[in-house]
């Protein structure tokens, strides 16, 4: 398997596996070839429901999973796509034990439940 391109159903198999069941609103984020960030762009929907992200470590076959409960961030905090109010430009730091969102300064290691070495 070629860690860098896991589809989504490689990665739910995966987290399956390990008895991490992915649920609600679901955003897989792989770390960025050319720099030291996770990059995705979630639907801002995902603010206001149970949220599963899953970010991908291929250089160390690793996943990361957390769950963010509904409202937990506000819209006011996230930075948008460019002029698209409905896609979140999420980027968060690659090797950050915080796992900061670059624009936002969010933190989402107090939402990580499971990190899955494959």
């Amino acid at each position: 398997m070629n860690n860098n391109s896991l589809t989504r159903q490689d990665v739910e198999f995966i987290c399956r596996k390990n008895g991490f069941i992915i649920s609600g609103y679901y955003t897989m984020a792989s770390k960025n070839f050319s720099q030291n960030v996770y990059w995705a762009n979630p639907n801002t929907k995902c603010l206001n429901m149970e949220w599963t992200l899953i970010l991908n470590d291929y250089l160390n076959n690793t996943l990361y999973c957390f769950k963010i409960p509904a409202y937990s961030i506000k819209e006011s905090q996230i930075k948008y796509k460019g002029q698209n109010k409905s896609l979140i430009d999420l980027q968060i730091k690659y090797n950050d034990n915080f796992f900061q969102d670059k624009w936002s300064s969010i933190y989402f290691e107090k939402w990580l439940v499971k990190t899955i070495n494959y």
